[in-house]
């Protein structure tokens, strides 16, 4: 009966080692879920211990915040790149326009010519962070093959004009994947055509 007691005691006190310190099968496990989520975790983890923009807007279900709503001029920096044809310190230039569709949500539409947007999905997390997993198709006549994008873009406005972002970017062509690149972008709110209209009034 002792060596019982001792037995349930010893049990009780291995759980509760175990519950309050992780071992190495949390650490391989987060490491395996990452690798898609590694944006979310290192990023959203780290507007968390920020203080939040003094702005405030709402956030919508699958919907970028409302104060993205207008222009954006994004200079992105390859910053790691497992790709022949984009090579590491590559800048890429586009032009971003968030606009806000009938239902109220605010969606994003990259102007890159030759490229075509085909499925999207978005996530915000309070009025100032939001992701993007979307995936395009190139149709232009100067490349061989079908070519295909899929990335993730981790947005945080940090002022209302002024944008950060990380993304990575896994390309095929004819189906087989290629590799992956990472960008780091700063984006900064253009004139639109209203404004300007203002303006010079």
């Amino acid at each position: 009966m002792e060596s019982m007691s001792k037995q349930a005691v010893l049990l009780v006190s291995t759980l509760l080692c175990l519950a309050a310190s992780p071992g190495q099968g949390a650490t391989i496990l987060r490491g395996y879920v990452s690798q898609d989520h590694e944006l979310t975790q290192a990023d959203s983890g780290a507007a968390g211990n920020q203080k939040a923009p003094s702005f405030s807007v709402e956030v919508q279900s699958n919907s970028f915040p409302s104060g993205y709503e207008g222009s954006w001029h994004c200079i992105s920096v390859v910053t790691d790149s497992a790709v022949d044809s984009v090579k590491l310190g590559e800048q890429i230039i586009s032009d971003i326009n968030f606009q806000r569709c009938p239902d109220g949500r605010v969606t994003a539409h990259w102007n890159q010519p030759g490229w075509t947007e085909t499925e999207s999905a978005i996530t915000s997390w309070n009025s100032f962070d939001s992701m993007i997993d979307r995936t395009s198709y190139y149709f232009g006549e100067k490349m061989n093959g079908g070519w295909a994008a899929r990335s993730r873009d981790q947005f945080q406005q940090t002022k209302p004009d002024e944008m950060v972002a990380q993304s990575y970017v896994d390309q095929y062509i004819d189906g087989q994947y290629l590799g992956r690149y990472r960008t780091k972008s700063v984006l900064r709110r253009t004139a639109n055509t209203l404004d300007v209209a203002l303006s010079n009034k």
